[in-house]
Formats: C-alpha cells, structure tokens, sequence
C-alpha cells in the first residue's frame, strides 16, 4: 500500500525509536516508498517525546508541520540523511 508513497516517519525521542524508525525507513524503501525520518536526535525534549507529545502539548498543525520541515531527512540506505523535498 506504501509503494511509491511519501512516507514521513516521527520516532519516539531515544535510541530505541530512532533505532526502529531507520529500520523501518529502510524496509518501506525496499518497497520503493519515499521515506523520511524526523530528526529527533540531540533535541531538548524528554526521553521517549513524540508527535503524541507533540500533541498533548498544544501544538498546532503549523507547528508540527514546520517542526516536521525543519527536521525531516531523507533514508538513504548505508548513507547520512540528507534534507528530503517536503513540497
């Protein structure tokens, strides 16, 4: 159902679900899904913060949108993430 979709990933703030979200990233490319991540790494917010989060928080669609802007890179299998095209 993912085939040749844009798929933007949100993990959960900590290795575990960075961890989960590059494997999964990695399986939907296989599938020829366009896939990006949101960096969450190294960002100020508690362990284990996510959209939900996010959410609850108060956050409002432009907020979250800009977030996910600013913050996505593309899976690139065995490479860095680079900025994907969000347009």
């Amino acid at each position: 159902a993912l085939k040749g979709r844009t798929v933007i990933i949100w993990p959960d703030n900590d290795k575990p679900g960075v961890e989960a979200a590059k494997r999964i990233g990695q399986r939907l490319e296989a599938l020829e899904a366009l896939v990006s991540i949101v960096d969450v790494v190294g960002l100020d917010f508690a362990s284990g913060w996510d959209a939900a989060d996010a959410l609850a928080a108060g956050w409002t669609p432009e907020q979250a949108a800009g977030f996910v802007a600013d913050r996505a890179r593309s899976v690139a299998s065995g490479t860095d993430w680079a900025s994907p095209d969000l347009a």
